[in-house]
């Protein structure tokens, strides 16, 4: 009996967790189609609609089961932000750095499409020091503990959490941190600049000449 009801808790649990799982998935395919929806709906400008189509446009970057969605979803943006003409375009250029940033770590095709969209492909990307935490996590985890990329990159974020500034750094240097040799070669090709330093002073060729980097 106990093995029974053991084995039945079991089922219970792999079957919550399998519908959660989709669930997940489904609210994701839906975040893409509310957000196009109101952007097209929308009779008046309203910048909390292209900020939240943005969030959800970054959030999902990369994948390829998003990746239809993901060009609708930008298409949308731009044609809102066109027809109501809003003035925020620093936001926006914040937004489209971001999202080539995160392309970046991923794969050639992503970032080629960015570029394309016509993102500049040396755009520098700025971080506050709470949004930093992630991108910290990502450009270390490859890295020996005491590399000299390491100890700039931690000497960097410990300063910012002090002085709440911001970090800057370009779609190239994270593309060579995490070994995108392809990615490399299309940024370069579409005018990435590899001499160009981020805020702790390190230029993106000292990274993919490192023999500590995963670029070949």
């Amino acid at each position: 009996t106990n093995a029974h009801n053991a084995f039945k808790n079991e089922a219970y649990k792999q079957k919550r967790f399998e519908l959660n799982k989709k669930l997940t998935e489904n609210l994701k395919e839906n975040q893409h189609d509310i957000a196009i929806s109101r952007l097209r709906q929308s009779s008046s400008p309203e910048k909390s609609i292209a900020e939240s189509a943005e969030k959800i446009l970054i959030s999902n970057i990369g994948p390829k089961e998003y990746e239809e969605k993901n060009k609708e979803l930008f298409t949308a943006i731009e044609e809102y932000r066109n027809r109501y003409g809003l003035p925020d375009k620093k936001s926006w250029d914040k937004t489209r750095g971001k999202l080539l940033f995160t392309a970046a770590g991923w794969d050639a095709e992503t970032a080629l499409w960015l570029l394309e969209k016509g993102i500049p492909a040396n755009i520098r990307v700025e971080f506050t020091w709470k949004e930093r935490t992630p991108y910290f996590n990502n450009f270390c985890r490859d890295l020996p503990y005491n590399s000299r990329r390491r100890n700039s990159i931690k000497k960097e974020y410990d300063s910012l959490q002090k002085s709440q500034g911001t970090y800057w750094t370009t779609p190239l240097h994270y593309a060579a941190m995490r070994g995108k040799a392809e990615v490399v070669e299309v940024l370069l090709k579409h005018g990435a600049h590899p001499d160009d330093t981020d805020s702790a002073g390190i230029k993106a060729s000292e990274i993919i000449e490192k023999p500590w980097s995963r670029h070949t």
